[in-house]
């Protein structure tokens, strides 16, 4: 079963405990990480901004999770750079490279459709005027247009309905009681009641004050 939390080493789980796991991942990835387009795509390139900037805009929740992950899973540890699904420059000499990204494309498609304020395309028009040329079947070169692709049903294909049973598989907090947290906390001792400084040979747990403002 594949790991959608991979991040490069194996955790071991059972097949039954890690498709919980998986469940978690996909709605926290695209549920409580993504309430809105800029958190689920992450953050824009804007015309004339050089993407070699060292400033790279934040990750969407998408391409950090589920994603990335793939692409670790399916890699090769034996190559130098976990070629072929582990590296931009070979990712697409992988077949099940245009299977993953056909579901990608797809979750996108059931982000916007769980609804709410902010499950909708980019509206800037930085995003929706960036375009990109492809050659087309008859090998000719044609320039595609962002927003020309958030319809699928313009390019001629929609996703079959299907069950998403990770939209009910919440992540259950550590702490079920807030009683047991309540009590705990209770333990810590306060930081102006410990002596500074503190020698740390062991685990040193203090209450700090949150600031008003």
């Amino acid at each position: 079963v594949v790991d959608l939390d991979y991040t490069g080493q194996e955790r071991g789980a059972s097949c039954i405990d890690q498709l919980g796991i998986n469940m978690s991942t996909m709605y926290k990835q695209m549920i409580n990480n993504a309430p809105d387009y800029k958190s689920f795509f992450g953050g824009e390139y804007r015309a004339g901004q050089d993407p070699y900037d060292g400033k790279d805009p934040t990750v969407g929740s998408i391409e950090r999770g589920p994603h990335t992950a793939m692409h670790i899973w399916v890699s090769d540890p034996r190559m130098p750079n976990r070629e072929d699904m582990g590296n931009l420059y070979s990712a697409g000499y992988d077949p099940l490279f245009y299977a993953h990204h056909a579901n990608v494309d797809r979750m996108w498609n059931i982000w916007k459709e769980l609804g709410g304020r902010g499950h909708h395309d980019p509206t800037e028009s930085d995003w929706l005027d960036a375009s990109y040329v492809f050659y087309d079947e008859n090998k000719q070169l044609v320039r595609v247009y962002n927003r020309n692709c958030c319809d699928t049903t313009l390019m001629g294909y929609e996703y079959e309905t299907s069950r998403i049973p990770w939209s009910r598989a919440r992540p259950v907090p550590r702490t079920k009681n807030p009683r047991d947290l309540t009590t705990s906390m209770q333990q810590i001792e306060r930081v102006e009641k410990i002596n500074f400084p503190v020698k740390l040979d062991q685990i040193v747990k203090v209450l700090v004050k949150r600031p008003t403002t």
